[in-house]
């Protein structure tokens, strides 16, 4: 929990932010910069979300619905199914590198959606080349090959308030 990178769904939109228990649908996965939550929610920066492949897709506007029967936290781990096409994301972190792991299902077209982290300082590695990044509002869509079998990408990612480089030795360091 002390650590620069925290993953952490978020689920809220407009003046409270977040993720409220109560709701069930997740907007998008954020990964550093979470302030207490009381009164007003918490939002983080660096936000990250598996798209389903066929939806209109706006950063501001995007939710997946879940159900918490298929969600799972622990300590230093959380997981979530999203069932609208079986996309499982799991969320680990290290001191300074988070680690998403996307499962899609065979012949699924794995679409990520990130946003811009060049403020940042921002080291962004996966774990399989993207065939296509397209810019959209506040970020970048990044597809993927679609598997004869599930298909696991990984997303490794780091930041640093000193250089990008040094992101990317924490990578290199943390994120193996």
């Amino acid at each position: 929990p002390w650590g620069y990178i925290q993953l952490s769904p978020e689920n809220v939109s407009g003046s409270v932010r977040g993720y409220d228990y109560s709701k069930k649908a997740i907007g998008f996965f954020t990964c550093l910069g979470h302030n207490s939550g009381f009164p007003s929610g918490s939002t983080g920066v660096l936000q990250v979300m598996p798209v389903a492949s066929g939806t209109a897709f706006s950063p501001m506007d995007y939710q997946r619905a879940f159900s918490h029967a298929d969600e799972k936290a622990a300590p230093g781990y959380y997981s979530v199914l999203f069932r609208d096409n079986h996309t499982l994301v799991e969320a680990t972190a290290s001191e300074r590198v988070g680690m998403f792991r996307f499962t899609f299902p065979a012949h699924v077209v794995p679409l990520i959606f990130i946003n811009d982290g060049e403020e940042f300082n921002a080291a962004i590695r996966f774990n399989e080349s993207v065939l296509e990044k397209q810019a959209v509002k506040g970020g970048y869509l990044m597809k993927f090959a679609a598997g004869e079998q599930p298909k696991q990408i990984i997303l490794r990612i780091s930041v640093s308030g000193v250089s990008k480089e040094s992101a990317e030795r924490n990578i290199a360091v943390e994120g193996a």
